[in-house]
C-alpha cells in the first residue's frame, strides 16, 4: 500500500482482509503444503533426486513445529483450548482452499503448468492435492491441524516406498479407508 498526499494506491488489493487469526495461519501453512506437493510431484523425482524425500519430511516437521509453537504461544496468550482447536480447524479450511485454488491454476503467476511442463505429472499434481484438500476438509472438525499431518506423513510413507506416484489403493491416502476395510 502506498500514500499520498492527495490518495491511497493498494496493491494486489486481493490480499488486504480481515478475517480470523486461522486465515493468517492457513495461508502459511499453504505455501508449504504446496512446497510438498511440487517438490514430489514427478514420477522420476525420487530417482532423479534422492533428497526429496528428506527434504519433504523437513517441510511436514517444519508444519508441525509452526503449529505447536502456536498453540504454545496461543495458551500462554490466555486463548482456550477450544479457541485454538477452532483456529486450528479454521487454519486447515483457509490453507485447503489455498492450495485448491493453487494447485488448479487460479493463483496466476504460481499456476502449476508454469513449472510442471509434463501433462501426467501435472495431472498427479492436481489429483493429489484434490485429494488431500477433499480429505482434510472432511476431516478439519474435530481434528484440526492433526488431519493435515497425516495426509502429509502418508505421502512421506508413498515417497519413502520409492512410488513417485501419490495416489494407491484407487486414489486414497486415507488410512482410515484400510482400518475399515479391514
Amino acid at each position: 500500500m502506498t500514500a499520498t498526499l492527495l490518495a491511497w494506491q493498494v496493491i494486489d488489493p486481493e490480499f488486504c482482509v480481515f478475517g480470523p487469526p486461522g486465515l493468517d495461519v492457513g495461508s502459511l501453512l499453504s505455501g508449504f503444503i504446496l512446497a510438498v506437493l511440487y517438490r514430489i510431484q514427478l514420477p522420476t523425482a525420487i530417482e532423479k533426486f534422492p533428497n526429496q524425500c528428506s527434504d519433504k519430511l523437513e517441510l511436514r516437521e517444519a508444519l508441525h513445529i509452526i503449529w505447536s509453537r502456536y498453540e504454545e504461544v496461543a495458551r500462554e496468550e490466555g486463548i482456550s483450548q477450544d479457541q485454538i482447536e477452532r483456529i486450528g480447524q479454521d487454519s486447515v479450511g483457509f490453507a485447503m482452499m489455498e492450495v485448491l485454488r493453487t494447485s488448479l491454476g487460479f493463483a496466476g503467476a504460481r499456476d502449476p503448468s508454469r513449472r510442471i511442463k509434463d501433462e501426467k505429472a501435472l495431472e498427479r499434481y492436481q489429483a493429489t492435492a484434490l485429494h488431500i484438500v477433499y480429505h482434510c476438509m472432511m476431516h478439519r472438525h474435530g481434528e484440526g491441524v492433526a488431519v493435515l499431518l497425516e495426509q502429509l506423513h502418508l505421502l512421506d510413507k508413498t515417497c519413502q516406498n520409492g512410488n513417485g506416484s501419490f495416489m494407491k489403493n484407487n486414489g486414497s491416502l486415507d488410512s482410515r479407508s484400510k482400518k475399515k476395510a479391514a
